[in-house]
């Protein structure tokens, strides 16, 4: 593997431990990799205090298990940052979906009927306005008229 290419592995980027009903743990799953708050620190070569920035000012997405860790979906780690336009569609999504577990789901969720991409493979591509577009369609869903 070459560092930086690809998103967070190794010994550090262990998975959380799912903890609650099966239907719980399986759903978790289904949403993609998961990788510790050190692994992503290491992949980006950031602090604690960055990293923790970041998540607050909605660059990255992560979501805190019932251990007590915030973990992250490694789908947003490109090329050792986040992927590019990830805050631009994470500023539309905060309108309606409110917490990160629901904003991960939306990225994890399917792109297009029949097709195994989803959203956070979009957003690798560099379909920002598709996903915008996307979120707004949803959030406008969500919140009404």
């Amino acid at each position: 593997m070459i560092p930086g290419r690809h998103p967070p592995s190794g010994p550090s980027a262990k998975s959380p431990k799912y903890e609650g009903s099966e239907e719980t743990v399986r759903y978790f799953a289904t949403l993609g990799r998961w990788v510790s708050a050190q692994a992503v620190m290491d992949y980006c070569q950031i602090s604690a205090d960055t990293l923790r920035g970041w998540r607050e000012a909605d660059q990255v997405l992560g979501a805190e298990f019932n251990d007590g860790n915030v973990y992250y979906p490694a789908a947003q780690f490109r090329d050792g940052r986040a992927a590019p336009g990830l805050s631009d569609v994470l500023a539309v999504l905060s309108r309606g979906y409110l917490g990160n577990a629901t904003r991960i789901a939306w990225f994890a969720g399917q792109a297009y009927i029949g097709d195994e991409r989803t959203r956070w493979d979009l957003l690798l591509e560099g379909r920002i306005g598709l996903l915008i577009e996307w979120a707004e369609q949803d959030v406008a869903r969500i919140t009404g008229p």
